[in-house]
């Protein structure tokens, strides 16, 4: 098991399995949630990841559906945990890559950018690029799949 937490150490989250992806999404929401051009969420199954006091997460929904509970620190506000729930898949978890930098048996080298046409900044590097809703979600659900099935 290895914990994980907030820069100011009130929201820990235990993760106790192996990482399935980890993806680059430049869409809006992420944007938002991240407070940065793009979200770098490592993918997890959700039987995986525990937070160990709810009272110190603040979750809430950016749209409706996918369902995506994102986590902040309720004391400095940072990403800290995001469940996602997608019809006929298995429940996954986005934990943020800039909270397993110290875990690095943890932080997958990123597979593919998603949402690139919403992009703040272009890229610098050789992963491959989606665009647009049903091509992210196409991209990442193939990537996905095989990973929840290993």
């Amino acid at each position: 098991m290895t914990t994980i937490s907030c820069d100011c150490g009130h929201a820990k989250v235990d993760v106790l399995g192996k990482p399935l992806l980890r993806i680059i999404c430049h869409c809006t929401l992420c944007q938002s949630f991240y407070q940065a051009p793009e979200g770098d969420p490592v993918i997890f199954k959700a039987s995986a990841v525990k937070v160990q006091n709810d009272e110190t997460v603040s979750y809430r929904r950016l749209r409706k559906s996918p369902a995506v509970d994102r986590g902040v620190c309720v004391k400095c506000s940072q990403p800290i945990v995001e469940f996602f729930a997608m019809p006929l898949l298995p429940d996954i978890v986005f934990i943020p890559g800039d909270r397993l930098i110290n875990h690095p048996e943890l932080l997958l080298d990123p597979a593919l950018r998603i949402f690139y046409d919403s992009r703040t900044e272009d890229a610098n590097d050789d992963l491959p690029r989606h665009e647009g809703y049903w091509q992210s979600q196409l991209a990442l659900t193939r990537r996905l799949i095989p990973a929840l099935l290993r």
